[in-house]
């Protein structure tokens, strides 16, 4: 079901409508569930004064809200119950209960620890340090005041333009005791935070958040502020397809980088493709700016940053053109497993069609260009209904120590694969990599009368 409705008579609807908590506690529902759930929002709407058009309505909503059917293809509205919350130099976190994060950064010497989120299940922190040594692979301890310590592992660090300066994002999984007191040392005693629950606000998890979706890949914002001229815009993508890996990255790098590098006179990407997606957002006289990233690098997956001076108006509209996504690595059990005939001499015709998860390629033919080295010519086949379009595809062999690709003239992939050693009358193709984008554009209006 489509619905024709927009986004004011939605929300207008919902205000209508009383949903309890416990109507929407659970992630998971029964199909019972399910259908009890949406016959009582539209008996909910039944006992106001209600018409043809406002049952209508309810009947989509009851849809969206029970069995996640977007309102339209192009722009989805909807106000949900959501626990997953966005926090600056943290990124999208699922609140378990008891949030809490740090209010503001803090400085000792040379090490900034940017914030701090802590809930019974999880710690988490970033920190940036001016050194040159690499604490990619330290353990940091927090400690608080009953004596209880927790070790944060990093998972993830970005340089920034100084090579020593160097954000980190280190995380605590495990059960989490109260406390009002929390201890950090750095740099052995070089830096030393003692932090008290007084720093600390209670995170709330989003009420609100607006949807984009293609059918098969959903753009999905979870907020949206404004800092002066700068408007932040945080997101996350969820997908239909587990098998496959998204390349996060819908920004040109931060305003001092692109700033840094157009006075030097280089030029940033700025084409927004389906194969390069980037944000993007419009006023109503065409006017654009392209999302930016925080300063930190660590949340550049789930974080777009716009200068609002270029922009004019309140109205405006975000834009991506896809989402990126891999499937398939260099390593053979993500791979395939194909024998292929090898001439001993010239080429062999093959035009050998093939799958991998869906996506379909051919196999037009093999050269030996040497004792070690093979050329193989294929191309991949897209459906130019599908809303997935590869854009590049990579055979590859666990045998191989280099390999070079290139588009041939007549149109074809040609790829030239070297063997670590002689390569006999057959050649067997264990890996494959291929880079694919689910196809929008996922557009979402955001009104700036409603950004706090």
């Amino acid at each position: 079901m489509i619905s024709n409705f927009d986004e004011d008579e939605a929300l207008l609807l919902l205000n209508d409508i009383t949903i309890t908590d416990d109507e929407l506690s659970d992630f998971e529902l029964s199909d019972i569930e399910k259908d009890s759930m949406c016959k009582n929002i539209i008996n909910k709407v039944k006992t106001k004064k209600s018409n043809k058009k406002k049952l209508a309505l309810a009947a989509s909503l009851a849809l969206i809200l029970c069995a996640s059917i977007p309102l339209s293809n192009r722009d989805a509205f909807g106000s949900m119950i959501s626990r997953l919350v966005n926090i600056p130099d943290v990124g999208n976190v699922m609140v378990v209960n008891n949030g809490l994060s740090l209010k503001k950064s803090e400085i000792q010497n040379d090490v900034t620890l940017n914030t701090m989120y802590i809930d019974n299940k999880k710690i988490i922190i970033t920190l940036t340090i001016k050194s040159p040594h690499n604490y990619y692979y330290s353990n940091y301890f927090i400690k608080d005041e009953h004596g209880n310590t927790y070790k944060l592992d990093v998972v993830d660090s970005s340089a920034q333009s100084d090579i020593n300066i160097t954000t980190y994002k280190a995380e605590y999984d495990g059960d989490v005791k109260s406390a009002n007191k929390y201890f950090l040392s750095v740099m052995g005693n070089k830096a030393e935070f003692s932090l008290t629950s007084s720093d600390f606000t209670n995170v709330e998890a989003n009420h609100t958040f607006y949807s984009a979706t293609n059918g098969i890949t959903t753009l999905n914002v979870t907020s949206v502020s404004r800092d002066k001229d700068i408007l932040k815009v945080a997101y996350y993508v969820n997908d239909i397809n587990k098998n496959s890996s998204t390349i996060p990255s819908f920004n040109i790098g931060t305003f001092k980088e692109v700033e840094y590098a157009e006075k030097k006179g280089y030029k940033y990407l700025y084409n927004s493709t389906v194969d390069n997606p980037i944000f993007k957002l419009y006023d109503e006289s065409g006017n654009s700016d392209f999302g930016h990233s925080s300063q930190s690098h660590l949340t550049f997956e789930n974080e777009s940053l716009f200068n609002l001076k270029k922009l004019k108006g309140k109205k405006l509209k975000l834009t991506l053109p896809s989402v990126v996504y891999t499937i398939g690595y260099f390593t053979p059990s993500n791979g395939i497993n194909i024998d292929l005939p090898v001439p001993e001499s010239g080429k062999l015709l093959l035009n050998k069609a093939g799958d991998y998860n869906g996506f379909k390629y051919k196999i037009i033919g093999i050269e030996r260009l040497s004792k070690n080295t093979i050329a193989l010519d294929y191309n991949f086949i897209n459906d130019p209904s599908s809303k997935l379009q590869i854009f590049d595809m990579r055979f590859n062999s666990a045998t191989v120590c280099s390999s070079d690709i290139e588009t041939d003239p007549s149109g074809y992939l040609r790829s030239e694969l070297t063997s670590r050693t002689p390569i006999g009358t057959t050649f067997n193709l264990n890996e494959i990599l291929i880079s694919y984008a689910s196809v929008g554009p996922f557009e979402i209006n955001i009104d700036l009368d409603k950004v706090k």
